[in-house]
């Protein structure tokens, strides 16, 4: 942004002559702009680079299978050496005694989880690379959930003449003839983190593929610029995010995809829950 552009979102003061562009509807309190220490910003870089980075090791791996693993289950599965032709073990070895040896299974090379049906899912040998860098965030580190964007093509979302209002959505079929689920490069995810030494929820999203190459295209800037110069026509849905009725742009763009993709809720649900278990954590977004 300009150099007024930038002084004045530093200073929170609503400008008349360029947009102040802010992250939420209300002004940060000291301890939100204060920089924090190194070593835990990059606790929060590193849970981004590992929601941008696991489906290189698998395109079709579902982070969600490492939910509510324990720590000690998870080094164990990446520490542990190959078994060579155990890729296709039973998991009758297992002990019923002790959690971490269900987690493992008999086979050094499978982690076995329980999906909500019961049976065991497994992750292979060949996602340990994804498992490792979630234990190389931070020293405590577990995935606590992770959601995605459902709908896709079997949806089609209408929206009607304001910018962020509701929209109107209905069923609709691919060239299959039937409704399918979004592809995972074109989803927007949200993986929510633990560590207790730091006290922290940290809610990491991921956008589309395509997004996540390029953040910010012609096109979305154009919007943006046209949105800002109309603000003062009747669109009052621009300043949706503001309840106090105060200029409050968030890029649209961005905007757009928190809002369609649906995960705020069902987000927000899991961190009620786990912050009435765990008291006294912050959550970083």
């Amino acid at each position: 942004p300009s150099a007024p552009a930038f002084a004045s979102a530093c200073s929170y003061e609503a400008s008349s002559v360029v947009p102040a562009m802010r992250s939420s509807e209300t002004d940060p309190v000291p301890h939100q702009t204060e920089i924090v220490p190194a070593d835990v910003f990059l606790v929060h870089a590193k849970t981004c680079a590992v929601m941008d980075s696991y489906r290189v090791v698998d395109q079709n791996f579902d982070f969600g299978t490492l939910v509510g693993r324990s720590r000690m289950g998870l080094e164990g599965f990446v520490d542990r050496p190959v078994v060579m032709g155990s890729a296709h073990g039973s998991s009758s070895g297992h002990s019923s005694n002790d959690e971490d040896d269900e987690e493992l299974g008999s086979n050094s090379d499978h982690l076995r989880v329980s999906d909500v049906s019961g049976s065991g899912v497994l992750v292979e040998a060949a996602h340990r690379p994804i498992v490792s860098s979630v234990l190389g965030t931070a020293d405590d580190m577990v995935v606590e959930g992770f959601f995605h964007e459902l709908g896709g093509a079997g949806e089609n979302r209408e929206k009607n003449n304001s910018d962020h209002g509701p929209s109107d959505k209905k069923k609709t079929e691919d060239d299959t003839g039937i409704g399918r689920d979004k592809a995972a490069d074109d989803r927007v995810e949200a993986s929510v983190f633990y560590t207790n030494r730091r006290r922290q929820f940290v809610v990491t999203w991921r956008g589309t593929s395509a997004d996540q190459a390029k953040p910010v295209r012609n096109r979305h800037v154009k919007a943006w610029k046209d949105k800002w110069e109309n603000r003062t026509k009747g669109k009052g849905a621009f300043n949706l995010m503001s309840p106090d009725g105060e200029d409050c742009t968030v890029f649209p763009h961005y905007l757009d995809a928190y809002l369609d993709s649906g995960l705020e809720d069902r987000v927000f649900r899991l961190l009620d829950d786990l912050s009435g278990r765990q008291h006294f954590c912050d959550v970083v977004m």
